[in-house]
């Protein structure tokens, strides 16, 4: 499935205003018309990936110990393993990225 590209930037808002026909103190008629006005510059749509930067930059993190490894004893004989660093799991990790 390809991913469509969106833009990272939203549009700038246009306000549209109308003008009624109106008639001067001189009895002359202007008819209608209209005026636009910007509004909004439009925003950088970062925000939304932020998040997902973070979390993929972030300092890995010993995986929970199982309920039996946090039961033993301290003093017992046997050596554990050293444990394997993960990452933490990125929402929508089901998905594949290299599709």
């Amino acid at each position: 499935m390809a991913v469509t590209p969106s833009p990272l930037r939203t549009q700038a808002r246009i306000l549209r205003l109308w003008i009624k026909p109106w008639e001067d103190a001189d009895g002359d008629l202007y008819d209608q018309g209209y005026v636009y006005v910007q509004v909004d510059n439009g925003q950088w749509q970062i925000d939304h990936v932020q998040r997902q930067i973070r979390d993929l930059y972030a300092p890995l993190k010993l995986p929970p110990k199982p309920a039996t490894e946090a039961a033993t004893e301290p003093g017992a004989s046997t050596p554990s393993p050293l444990p394997m660093l993960q990452r933490p799991p990125l929402p929508g990790a089901g998905a594949n990225p290299a599709q």
